[in-house]
């Protein structure tokens, strides 16, 4: 592997890191905040204990629908950016793999060029 090469993949190592973390961060803060809401829903609701049971599992249920949808809708972001990122490294990869190519013709170019003129040279001595 070359340096570059270990260079960038380091890179993508602290990007996917930070990322999790992030994730990580924002579920945890979804649940605190769902339990507080549960919890000062039960405080301050003036129902039965088996009203308050079914509206606690009711309220249950749509945190986690809706963090379990949020958590989906991150996933398919994450994946979106990372084919166009895939894409993108590929697209520079291939440019700088012709840039390199079009680099080493003109270097046979020249040098086929040098030897000719050597040649003439040669040749009029």
């Amino acid at each position: 592997m070359r340096l570059v090469e270990k260079i960038e993949e380091k890179r993508r190592e602290k990007e996917r890191a930070l990322k999790k973390e992030k994730t990580q961060t924002a579920l945890a803060v979804g649940l605190a905040a769902a339990a507080t809401g549960v919890a000062v829903g039960v405080l301050m609701a003036p129902k039965s204990g088996k009203e308050t049971r079914e509206s606690i599992k009711g309220v249950t249920s749509e945190v986690t629908e809706k963090l379990s949808q949020r958590a989906n809708e991150v996933k398919e972001t994450a994946s979106i950016k990372l084919e166009e990122n895939k894409l993108k490294f590929q697209e520079s990869k291939q440019k700088v793999k012709e840039y390199l190519e079009n680099k080493k013709n003109k270097k046979e170019e020249v040098v086929d060029e040098v030897i000719a003129v050597i040649e003439e040279v040669e040749e009029t001595n």
